[in-house]
């Protein structure tokens, strides 16, 4: 193993990140991208947990000096969504029938995207990091009021996480790769 970081200089990339800050992360954006972190969390109203929980979206766009909070709503309002669209996929509903499915158009596109449109300033390259039911069930095949799904009107890349995006500037320089296929784990000593 330490051979293999060695020749893959990955030890070296990894020790010359930047410290995934929001300041990095948005200096990392392109104009036109975006970069969203979806949380979901319980909540807690100051003196015990509420047995509620919330889904809020982080949205960095290049030159923000913070990542602007947005409220989306009510964690189990959206899980059921959620849990809608997801039943759909399973059952293989075609794509016209998601097109027309007002709750997931009401409830779904309006809850979940439609607060982050303004946020998004325009961009055309969205970077997401989903949380909770939404790292199962993709957001994007959710119905916009435009007629279509929203993966026909959004480019969505999901991460996960959006400290990710500091890996992509740190290329290792090699063009090459190392593939290992069918180790044998029970070489002796001297055949290693």
């Amino acid at each position: 193993e330490q051979d293999l970081a060695r020749n893959t200089k990955l030890s070296d990339s990894v020790k010359d990140l930047p410290h995934p800050s929001w300041r990095n992360i948005a200096q990392s954006l392109k104009p036109g991208e975006a970069a969203v972190e979806i949380v979901k969390f319980p909540v807690y109203n100051g003196r015990r947990w509420s047995g509620d929980e919330l889904y809020v979206a982080l949205v960095l766009t290049p030159g923000d000096s913070s990542p602007e909070l947005i409220v989306l709503g009510d964690g189990i309002q959206i899980d059921e969504v959620l849990e809608r669209l997801g039943r759909s996929l399973a059952t293989r509903t075609p794509v016209t029938a998601l097109l027309h499915d007002d709750v997931l158009l009401t409830k779904g596109y309006r809850q979940l995207w439609g607060p982050l449109r303004e946020a998004l300033r325009g961009a055309h390259t969205v970077y997401l990091s989903p949380d909770g039911l939404l790292q199962v069930v993709p957001i994007y095949l959710l119905p916009t009021y435009e007629g279509k799904l929203l993966l026909d009107v959004e480019n969505i890349r999901y991460l996960t996480s959006t400290a990710d995006l500091l890996l992509q500037q740190t290329p290792n320089g090699r063009s090459s790769a190392v593939l290992i296929g069918a180790p044998d784990f029970d070489l002796s000593r001297s055949d290693q």
